[in-house]
């Protein structure tokens, strides 16, 4: 917890001492990602996921959800943690379906989502 809280500090003086918003957050953890920092990017993502959880919940919210989601398992499938990103992957799947609508938006993250899937049970030798 501690680590969490002294990134949730650094993130106050990045962010001249107001409190970020979760895309906020979100964007600073995929600069984290592009650079390749995919641990920091993690606990980054992590941090805006609690953050959106305490928003206001309406549409918004939860695409932003789902998106923080996303990052989160990107960088645990670049951390080659394919277990745990293999069950987030479950995770994220069975939240879009109980929350989707039917356009373009969710299906592009489904599809992303079990492309993911596929590579996390390739790389554990899971291929049932």
């Amino acid at each position: 917890m501690k680590r969490k809280s002294s990134l949730l500090d650094s993130l106050k003086k990045y962010f001249h001492q107001r409190e970020p918003s979760a895309l906020e957050i979100l964007h600073l953890g995929n600069q984290k990602y592009r650079e390749g920092h995919y641990n920091l990017a993690l606990h980054t993502y992590r941090l805006a996921l609690e953050r959106v959880k305490q928003e206001k919940k309406n549409n918004k919210n939860i695409h932003l959800r789902c998106e923080i989601l996303n990052r989160i398992i990107a960088a645990l499938y670049s951390l080659r943690k394919y277990e745990k990103a293999k069950d987030e992957c479950s995770q994220l799947i069975n939240f879009i379906l109980l929350h989707k609508e039917n356009n373009e938006y969710w299906k592009n993250l489904l599809g992303k989502i079990y492309i993911r899937a596929g590579g996390c049970y390739y790389w554990l030798g899971n291929y049932e």
